[in-house]
């Protein structure tokens, strides 16, 4: 209903304060806890909060590591770097593809989002967000598109396409972005981006298109046609999930000692494979019958 989409946004809003005034609830939330603490929580040392994982120097990184500490604009001068580099200068065939894939796409990001990393373009900063934004709103499109297509071919259903290719799709930029923070020592911003990015999608990414469709294009005409049919009955059953994943994913971390490592990434990726499994078969009626389309 329309008043559910509309609570959906204001929720968001509310995160975004309670981020704002964030350091003032840690300093209170710290202070209750070293009051009740035992000696044995090896987290709190002198009544610091240590981060979720060992800085640089603690983890030994190898040369190897410390490649994948690209900077933002690191990254942004080695594709400008690479993407032109021209026919000749690739030596393999796999190679040859990926440049002729790439090049269109390069050159239409370059000419139309200002590079606003040089100091020429810094005046530009605003224009460059906001063809960035642009530009993942015709991607995204597109993809949902084909996304579709593809599922009415195969006869699958929305939701479990929905479940995977485009939650995976839609969450690359996420998994690169977070790569690269991780490989600087910055765990905690890593695992804040996941956590941040699902709060974003959950309630303003639903909440604004329910709220829009609900309020503007009703069902039917009249009070009781201002809502949105949802197809996937089994929402119940994933949402739940979801909550359980938020549950084991914070004990996990807990007992780790709040310290990101191999172990903890090789049983966070079969987690998810487990759940996304479930959430599948769920869709499926293989599970629960829901006999929907």
């Amino acid at each position: 209903m329309w008043y559910e989409a509309l609570t959906m946004v204001f929720f968001y809003y509310f995160y975004i304060i309670v981020m704002k005034y964030n350091s003032s609830i840690r300093r209170i939330t710290e202070s209750l806890t070293r009051q009740i603490r035992r000696k044995r929580w090896s987290i709190w040392e002198d009544g610091v909060l240590w981060p979720l994982i060992p800085t640089t120097s603690e983890l030994r990184l190898s040369k190897q590591h410390l490649t994948m500490a690209y900077s933002c604009e690191e990254v942004f001068l080695l594709i400008e770097d690479s993407d032109f580099e021209g026919w000749s200068s690739r030596k393999t065939l796999r190679s040859k593809i990926q440049w002729l894939c790439m090049v269109p796409l390069m050159r239409i990001l370059r000419w139309t989002i200002p590079p606003c990393h040089y100091e020429t373009y810094q005046k530009y900063v605003a224009l460059t967000f906001v063809m960035c934004i642009f530009w993942i709103a015709v991607c995204s499109y597109f993809i949902a598109w084909m996304i579709t297509i593809l599922g009415s071919t195969l006869q699958v259903p929305d939701s479990v396409m929905g479940l995977t290719f485009i939650a995976a799709g839609m969450s690359i930029p996420e998994t690169v972005s977070s790569v690269i923070v991780a490989g600087q020592g910055q765990g905690s911003m890593a695992l804040s981006n996941s956590w941040g990015s699902s709060t974003f999608d959950i309630l303003l990414c639903l909440g604004i298109p329910w709220l829009i469709k609900s309020t503007y294009f009703p069902n039917q005409p009249g009070v009781d046609g201002h809502y949105v049919q949802i197809s996937s009955h089994g929402l119940e059953y994933s949402s739940f999930a979801l909550l359980l994943i938020l549950f084991l994913v914070y004990s996990i971390l807990y007992f780790n000692k709040f310290k990101l490592d191999k172990k903890i990434g090789v049983l966070f990726f079969v987690m998810y494979w487990i759940f996304i499994g479930l959430f599948v078969l769920n869709e499926l009626n293989v599970i629960f019958d829901f006999t929907h389309p």
